[in-house]
């Protein structure tokens, strides 16, 4: 009995030394832990299985159940491969939600702890987006020059981050560096005109907008004032930038963007109004007698006549536009009112003259 014992401990023995630990497989099991929600109820948590609820709520637009389902992803799992995907969703659904500040604050957590340069790029990119509704326009300036260093933006993409990065710059007045990079954006939506996404884009269209508002900025910043032969500088320089910015938002209506098009014939009816409205206001020299007073504003009416006119008809040809393109929003809205000011105008202030057509 002894003797068979033996033997069958031995057999034993020898069965347990041929598993080593060199030929059992290594499984890795996915992180899991035990979690209290806020009705005291625990829930046996599983990193893949919230992930993908997670994805799933993303996707069917309930953003809430996302940002939940990516926070409790981040709160346990935040050290495993997981946690930098799960910021980096959580901060698309933030913005979804338009909770701006606690966006960027999962897009830059997500930025700093993805490893490829790729997911890093996306996430710096997209914070963009909750700095530009921030107004955190140096932040949001250098996320995309940060991003546009690193060369992996598809064509469409760096179209558009060069024409946010304009916007950035010129809400900042840097405007010779906005016009650099409008123009670069510009520049490489002709060079991609291929690309159907890039027909009638927003963000092409806008950046073909800030060219005219920069031109438009440099020619309202320019006032008549004495003496006559400084005047005379203006009205020359005046005249350049306002032929610049016509063009630039001229461009703006044939892009075809509906938005963006009204807004474009807009501004092209003030920049006749605003011209206008500063030879109005000109400096007059302090000797002119009250007779010579008279005499002055009656030659400059004569000058101005045409510009209120000219004014009323693009503001009328911009009311066509938005009816056709049934774009009744607030560029519609602000040419109705300069339409009514400048018809008032003509009527009240020019009455004597020749009835306009």
């Amino acid at each position: 009995m002894t003797n068979r014992l033996t033997k069958i401990l031995a057999l034993v023995s020898m069965v347990g030394c041929a598993a080593t630990h060199e030929s059992v497989p290594v499984v890795h099991l996915d992180p899991m832990v035990l979690h209290s929600d806020a009705s005291g109820k625990v829930r046996n948590l599983e990193a893949r299985p919230l992930f993908k609820e997670a994805q799933k709520a993303y996707l069917a637009g309930d953003f809430e159940q996302a940002v939940e389902k990516f926070t409790l992803i981040t709160r346990h799992f935040g050290d495993t491969s997981y946690g930098p995907h799960a910021q980096f969703n959580l901060g698309l659904s933030l913005n979804r939600l338009k909770r701006w500040s606690l966006a960027v604050q999962a897009f830059v957590r997500a930025h700093k702890t993805m490893k490829k340069p790729k997911d890093r790029t996306d996430a710096m990119y997209n914070v963009v987006e909750a700095y530009e509704a921030l107004k955190q326009w140096p932040q949001a300036e250098a996320a995309l020059r940060w991003v546009l260093a690193q060369g992996l933006l598809p064509p469409v993409d760096r179209v558009v981050a060069k024409a946010r990065l304009g916007q950035a710059y010129f809400e900042q007045g840097k405007l010779a560096d906005a016009e650099e990079a409008l123009n670069g954006a510009l520049d490489g939506y002709r060079e991609h005109i291929d690309i159907p996404i890039l027909h009638r884009n927003v963000h092409v269209a806008h950046a073909q907008y800030q060219i005219g508002a920069i031109y438009k900025r440099l020619f309202n910043s320019i006032r008549f004032r004495l003496p006559v032969e400084s005047m005379k500088r203006d009205l020359i320089d005046k005249s350049h930038f306002f032929l610049k910015a016509q063009s630039a938002f001229l461009r703006t209506i044939r892009q075809g963007h509906a938005y963006w098009a009204v807004a474009g014939g807009f501004q092209l009816g003030s920049l006749y109004e605003d011209f206008y409205d500063h030879m109005m206001t000109a400096e007059v020299p302090k000797e002119l007698s009250e007779d010579d007073r008279k005499i002055y504003f009656e030659e400059l009416r004569g000058y101005i006549r045409p510009l209120v006119i000219r004014a009323i008809d693009v503001y009328e040809r911009n009311m066509g536009m938005s009816d056709r393109l049934r774009e009744k929003g607030e560029w519609s809205q602000k040419t109705k009112d300069r339409l009514d000011r400048m018809r008032t105008i003509l009527r009240t202030e020019f009455r004597d003259a020749e009835t306009a057509p």
